[in-house]
């Protein structure tokens, strides 16, 4: 029976060990996902800077020509201020002329502003250029390395399932049967190790009569708060 209780003990090791590296492995597509989703986030904040920059450009472009449309229309003015007849006419084409430059002088502020904001766009262009250079480079290097890692844990969980295959061979049907069905209700983990007189999964305290007998490894015996098979243990034997 300790034979058993060992072997017990050893499947559920593998099976320890195959369960970390499952969960490792479930984990690469989503590392993966965030990665690319930083780089999507980057592009995006550099698209915005672009776009924003056309936007700006475009209206730039409109003031300028409506300052010079403007502009044509003070010198028309000017020229037919010559050839006015009366004064209110002369009056009214001065008070046109005034408004025309004052309409200038406000497009010319606004395309001040606007040539402000793209020399601010052109330095934020630059960043976010440079910080989605950084992040491309990082996170191909990020998910080769996690790629690795997922082959990995994908060839260690065969090679353990194939150790786990050849431990199964050598143990009773009956004591694989209660492995499982404690494995099933308890998270796959059915058989735990005596832990400083208490159980190794539940953490709770065992009588000493109990601890005798499971030190005895003669027999399957069962921790009555958890349920999980109890495997004594050498303390100074690693696990």
């Amino acid at each position: 029976m300790k034979e058993i209780l060992q072997g017990i003990y050893h499947i559920q090791k593998l099976d320890d060990q195959i369960k970390s590296n499952q969960e490792r492995l479930d984990q690469v597509p989503k590392e993966i996902a965030k990665l690319q989703e930083q780089l999507r986030e980057s592009k995006g904040r550099l698209d915005e800077v672009t776009k924003q920059q056309a936007e700006q450009s475009k209206q730039r472009k409109t003031l300028e020509q409506e300052a010079e449309q403007t502009a044509a229309n003070i010198k028309k003015h000017q020229t037919q201020l010559l050839s006015v007849k009366t004064n209110k006419e002369y009056s009214t084409m001065l008070h046109e002329i005034e408004g025309e430059k004052k309409k200038v002088s406000d497009l010319e502020e606004q395309i001040l502003l606007i040539m402000e904001s793209l020399d601010k766009l052109v330095l934020l262009e630059r960043e976010e250029r440079n910080a989605l250079q950084i992040i491309e480079h990082g996170n191909l290097e990020k998910q080769k390395s996690i790629e690795q890692e997922g082959r990995e844990a994908e060839t260690k969980i065969e090679e353990l399932k194939k150790a786990k295959q050849e431990s199964l061979a050598n143990l009773p049907k009956d004591i694989l049967s209660l492995y499982d069905k404690v494995g099933r209700a308890r998270n796959g983990t059915a058989a735990v190790a005596v832990k400083n007189g208490a159980c190794g999964g539940c953490y709770g305290n065992l009588p000493t009569q109990l601890l005798n007998r499971i030190k005895d490894m003669d027999r399957i015996i069962t921790c009555e708060n958890c349920g999980r098979i109890l495997i004594w243990q050498d303390p100074k034997q690693p696990e």
